[in-house]
C-alpha cells in the first residue's frame, strides 16, 4: 500500500531532510525579519528626508498622537519626544507595516538633521545583529546603535514599545537624543 511505502526506510531520510530544511529557512526568516525592521526603517527615514514620501503636515501635535493611536486601535501610542531644545519639532506622521507589524512613523523636522521615530511593539530581540549595545546607568534600559549607508539609528525599548530613531545625526548625537541628553546646537 502507499502507506507502507510512505513509512518505508528508504523514503524515512526525506522527511529528515525535508524538516530540517524547513528548520533551517525558518530561523533563516527570523534573522531576516529582524533585519529588515532597521533596513526598512532606514529606507524610510530617506524616502521621507529626500521628499519621495508624501507627508500630510500637522500643527497639533495631540492631534497627530490621537490619530496615530487611533490607527492602530489604541493597542499602543507614539513615543512623545520633545526635541525643542534641538529646534526639532513634530511636523507628520503615519502608520506603516513592516513585516507583520504596524508601526508608527513620527517625523521630526526644523534647523537641525530631521529624525523619524517609529514605535511599535517589540522586544530587545528586534535589535539589529548589526548593532551596538549601550547600558544607560540611570534609566537602566539597554540602547541599540546601528548604521545603514549614511543613516543611523539608536533603539530602545519602554515597556512593551520599541523605539527606533532615525537620522543622518552622528551616531553618538543620536544616542544622545535617545538617552533624553539633549544640548542645544
Amino acid at each position: 500500500s502507499v502507506l507502507e511505502r510512505l513509512a518505508g526506510p528508504r523514503v524515512r531520510p526525506i522527511y529528515a531532510l525535508a524538516a530540517a530544511v524547513l528548520l533551517v529557512v525558518a530561523i533563516l526568516f527570523q534573522f531576516q525579519a529582524d533585519e529588515d525592521i532597521a533596513t526598512r526603517a532606514s529606507a524610510i527615514h530617506q524616502s521621507v528626508v529626500s521628499g519621495k514620501a508624501s507627508l500630510a503636515r500637522i500643527n497639533d501635535v495631540t492631534q497627530l498622537r490621537n490619530q496615530l493611536s487611533a490607527a492602530v486601535n489604541h493597542r499602543f501610542a507614539p513615543i512623545a519626544l520633545d526635541l525643542s531644545v534641538i529646534k526639532l519639532y513634530p511636523v507628520a506622521g503615519f502608520v506603516e507595516k513592516i513585516g507583520d507589524r504596524d508601526m508608527l512613523i513620527t517625523v521630526y523636522e526644523g534647523e537641525g538633521s530631521a529624525i523619524t521615530c517609529f514605535t511599535f511593539i517589540g522586544g530587545e530581540a528586534d535589535a539589529p545583529q548589526v548593532s551596538e549595545r549601550f547600558f544607560d546607568p540611570d534609566r537602566k534600559i539597554n540602547f541599540y546603535a546601528f548604521s545603514h549607508g549614511e543613516v543611523n539609528g539608536v533603539m530602545h525599548q519602554v515597556g512593551e514599545v520599541i523605539c527606533i530613531l532615525v537620522s543622518k545625526m552622528a551616531p553618538a548625537e543620536l544616542l544622545s537624543v535617545a538617552r533624553g541628553k539633549l544640548h542645544h546646537t
